[in-house]
């Protein structure tokens, strides 16, 4: 990209900036913008609180990761510390620099890094400020931790407070090697990961009536006071099993668990939005039909450990391929390997290993969008 193409994309991605130099509202922007508009259209008012700290203590030499899978929120999680921080009396909008990053390659990542502290070099007229990065979709961008690292190790970015989100894990980026080892100051959990609404939050954003227990430890479950919580809700039972069967038909993606409550099924529509992104991640070569294929091959499985080779053989393809193919799904955080561990809490090498997707809608989304597949088993999803 040319510098002025940068340029506009940055004024356009932060419009505080503006509101901020005519000394309107700083946060007058989040009536009109499109990602939090088009939250509101499926808005059961869940919000996640994965930045809560930072949205107290904003500023400093922190650098945070946030991975997840597409579709769950990230971006509009990263919109709404926007706009928290641009509610704060002692930060100035102009510290906050958003930043859409999937459209860039490398050297437009670093020059944005020049090209931004620039746009808002007001805020430094007194003294330098520490700036609050938010990139979004970081991960597009080939190379983008060599081009984190090198400007935090030889610029004021690295005084800087960084929060960049993934909807990848590829050991090729060197996140811990090039990001996090002596980089990352002090500022908590630096690897923080977003996924789909958990039971407890699908229950607070569908049916708030129900009460929701204090968590406690499974070895704990046989405890006393475990027992005397778990009788107030003795005469709930059946609201519990509903929902339960509720969230293993919609999963918890935010949009799905709206549709689901609003209209009783999540649409066609989002299905094949939840398709389309899993095409392009785990084998955009790949035919149409074949990822519907490989889902249902791992949602029939997830009560036992996987068999790679078997799963190969009944898929028909190369059990290398077939690998691929699963540990894409695992980068893509759409599932997860679970190793074998011994009663002493030692992982069992060579063993096979389980996999589980990481939402019940994946399972559910072979049957939706290709016949002949049966519906997944609600005791196998249980």
């Amino acid at each position: 990209m040319r510098d002025d193409e940068i340029r506009r994309l940055l004024t356009t991605r932060n419009p505080w900036w503006r509101t901020a130099a005519t000394g309107g509202d700083a946060t007058a922007w989040t009536a009109t913008h499109r990602t939090l508009r088009d939250r509101g259209r499926y808005d059961l008012g869940y919000r996640s609180g994965i930045f809560a700290d930072i949205a107290v203590d904003p500023v400093g030499d922190s650098l945070v990761v946030l991975t997840g899978p597409r579709r769950v929120g990230k971006s509009v999680t990263l919109f709404d510390l926007a706009a928290t921080l641009c509610r704060r009396e002692d930060i100035d909008p102009r510290q906050i620099i958003h930043l859409q990053c999937d459209e860039l390659v490398a050297r437009d990542l670093r020059r944005a890094l020049t090209l931004g502290r620039e746009l808002t070099r007001v805020v430094d007229q007194h003294a330098p400020t520490r700036r609050i990065w938010l990139f979004d979709e970081v991960s597009a961008v080939t190379g983008w931790t060599a081009v984190l690292k090198a400007a935090r190790d030889a610029t004021d970015f690295g005084d800087d407070a960084v929060i960049v989100t993934s909807s990848r894990w590829s050991a090729g980026d060197d996140v811990l090697g090039n990001l996090l080892a002596g980089r990352a100051g002090s500022g908590g959990r630096r690897i923080r990961h977003l996924f789909p609404l958990t039971f407890r939050d699908f229950l607070a954003a569908t049916r708030p009536e129900l009460h929701r227990p204090p968590t406690f430890q499974p070895a704990d479950l046989q405890e006393p006071g475990v027992r005397v919580e778990l009788e107030g809700l003795r005469f709930d039972v059946d609201a519990y099993d509903l929902a339960w069967q509720d969230y293993l038909t919609c999963g918890g993606f935010p949009r799905a668990v709206a549709e689901h409550t609003r209209a009783g099924a999540v649409s066609m529509e989002y299905v094949r939005d939840l398709v389309a992104w899993l095409q392009r991640d785990v084998d955009p070569d790949s035919a149409p039909q074949s990822l519907p294929l490989l889902l249902h091959e791992i949602a029939s499985r997830m009560t036992s450990p996987l068999s790679i080779r078997a799963t190969a053989q009944d898929l028909g393809m190369g059990r290398d391929a077939t690998a691929s193919r699963l540990n894409r799904l695992v980068s893509s955080f759409a599932a997860l390997w679970c190793p074998q561990f011994t009663h002493a809490a030692q992982r069992v090498e060579n063993a096979q290993m389980k996999m589980y997707l990481t939402d019940p809608l994946l399972a559910q989304l072979p049957a939706r969008v290709r016949a002949g597949l049966p519906t997944p088993d609600m005791t196998a999803l249980n």
